[in-house]
């Protein structure tokens, strides 16, 4: 369906796949719950974010081996006793960059529609 190296597919694609493989992933499904639950906004903020803010501590969720290198995430396979396990690994500096151009973008959003970003927290 994919190749390996293809770890970020955006989620239609997977959807427009499975669906010319003859699945029906209606709205509501299992399926689709799964498809959007696993994309990586939703991995980091459950597997990351939650960690960081609300239990004051780094979540490693998986074999970073090279931690100043910014390259996409990446799955790892061990086999510990008991069977073959594979990992997401999000990279620590694809974390930041991905920080930085989100608040790049929100910036030049709030500059081209002329918001005021701190409007809703009532800050003059």
């Amino acid at each position: 369906m994919f190749d390996s190296d293809e770890v970020d597919v955006d989620a239609n694609k997977v959807i427009a796949q499975l669906e010319a493989a003859g699945v029906t992933v209606g709205p509501g499904s299992p399926l689709l719950r799964a498809v959007n639950e696993e994309r990586y906004s939703n991995i980091v903020w459950r597997d990351y974010r939650c960690g960081l803010v609300h239990e004051s501590r780094v979540v490693d969720s998986g074999f970073n081996p090279q931690p100043r290198v910014d390259r996409p995430p990446f799955y790892f396979t061990s086999q510990p006793s008991g069977g073959e396990v594979r990992e997401l690994v999000i990279p620590t500096r694809f974390l930041l960059r991905a920080l930085c151009a989100a608040v790049d973008q929100y910036r030049t959003y709030c500059d081209q529609a002329d918001e005021d970003p701190y409007a809703a927290f009532g800050i003059p």
